[in-house]
């Protein structure tokens, strides 16, 4: 059992507008992580927001606010975090379209015997905003960094502090579009291709069930 919680709280500067309630293949963005957290049988689902004046326009998604406003990706998780109710925590961005549930449910799993579990991209990089997290260890770690003024906000200043599993992407290479499922888009460039994906992906489907 787990509670998960998307963050939805960035400037989404370099979309130009809000990224969580933006259409994608018919509906809010951050809906699809949504569902994709359900299926993994999330206990809850919440949104993290960066102040309690920012409103959601996505009704009926419970939501917190950050206690450390302004203070990046780490604060959202240490909100998070500091919220769970459960032992363990799942955190994830809001602009992932392909969230994979099995994928969740292997980072969860992963994550009963450590601290932390990030995925590892296709491109070799991790990725600390789609991750498992022991809600105990990582809020006191996630104080400690915040409150630490010379260190960094980024969120792999937490799993540095942690001990954390890392989930080769050869792991879960067996999942279906395994290389797409950490796709996050930034961009409306990002998102037109996401799309494009999205549509053949379903094409795909549709192909397969005739």
């Amino acid at each position: 059992m787990f509670e998960a919680f998307i963050l939805a709280g960035g400037r989404s500067s370099r979309m130009g507008r809000d990224k969580a309630s933006i259409s994608f293949l018919g509906k809010p963005l951050m809906l699809h992580v949504a569902d994709a957290l359900r299926t993994a049988e999330a206990t809850k689902v919440s949104i993290v927001l960066s102040s309690q004046s920012e409103a959601s326009d996505l009704a009926g998604q419970p939501a917190i606010s950050d206690t450390y406003v302004g203070a990046g990706a780490l604060a959202g998780i240490h909100a998070a975090l500091k919220a769970s109710k459960s032992r363990i925590t799942f955190v994830s961005a809001c602009d992932l379209p392909f969230a994979s549930a099995e994928l969740i449910k292997r980072l969860v799993f992963l994550c009963e015997k450590s601290e932390c579990a990030v995925p590892i991209q296709s491109d070799g990089r991790s990725q600390p905003l789609f991750a498992a997290y022991r809600t105990e260890p990582a809020l006191i770690a996630s104080e400690t960094i915040l409150k630490e003024k010379n260190r960094s906000n980024a969120a792999g200043a937490l799993t540095d502090c942690l001990r954390t599993s890392f989930l080769a992407y050869e792991d879960y290479s067996d999942l279906p579009r395994a290389s797409l499922l950490l796709t996050n888009v930034n961009t409306p460039e990002e998102l037109i291709h996401a799309e494009r994906e999205g549509n053949l992906l379903s094409e795909t489907d549709d192909t397969d069930r005739i």
